[in-house]
Parts: structure tokens; sequence; C-alpha cells
């Protein structure tokens, strides 16, 4: 039986990444906006989304994975979950291939990496906190 406050830290985890992600995309949308560097940050945002809905799914696997039982056809979309992520950035990345002049082909690649580097400075800013 799963912990319940393993599953309650999850979602707090979950939530703080989300709130994360909305001011980020926000700043991203602005510099959309504001400058003349528009496929830039139209790839930022493609290669951000990708990397948080990545992040979902691996949220809603650990969180299922803590209330399946071993059901063969439950266990088997769990198990996949590492190549649809993989799938999304490829198409992604396809995406950022086949619009060029839309989509800035780096900008993707760094907004999927982004969202890792957010996730380690957040861990250290905690462990941070913590050590005081």
């Amino acid at each position: 039986m799963p912990r319940p406050d393993a599953d309650l830290s999850l979602h707090s985890h979950m939530k703080h990444y989300s709130l994360l992600t909305i001011f980020l995309i926000a700043g991203m949308l602005v510099g959309y906006l504001l400058t003349s560097e528009k496929a830039f940050f139209l790839g930022l945002l493609l290669g951000y989304s990708v990397s948080y809905f990545n992040l979902w799914t691996t949220y809603r696997n650990a969180r299922n994975l803590g209330r399946t039982t071993s059901n063969s056809l439950s266990m088997l979309s769990i198990g996949l979950g590492y190549v649809f992520r993989m799938l999304l950035v490829l198409i992604a990345v396809g995406i950022a291939l086949l619009y060029p002049e839309t989509f800035h082909l780096l900008a993707v690649i760094i907004g999927v990496g982004l969202f890792y580097t957010v996730m380690m400075v957040d861990m250290l800013i905690k462990a941070y906190r913590r050590k005081r």
C-alpha cells in the first residue's frame, strides 16, 4: 500500500514545478512579444512545454505505480513512459527541423534541458535552506 505522505510530497512537488512553469512560460511569452527573436522564444516555449509534459507523465506514472496492482496492462503503460517521453522530444526536434523559420532548433533543445536545470537549481536551493 502506498504511503500517503509520499503521494502528498509528490503532489506538492508537482504543484511547485507547475507554478514555476507558469512563470517561466510567461517570461518566454514576454520575450516573444517584446523582442525580434520570435523563432528563438517559440523554440524555447516548445522545448520547455515538451519537457514539462514529460515531467507530468512521469508524475502520473509514479502516482499510478503506487496505486496499481500488478495488472500487466497498467505496468506496460508505465514501462513505456520512457519511450513516450523520448518520442515527444524527437517530435519537438522534428517540428523545429520542418519549420526552421518558426522554431529555432537550438532553442528547442535548450528548452528541453531548461526544465531539468530548473529542477536542479530548485533542489540545490532547498538543500541549502535545510542546512541553515
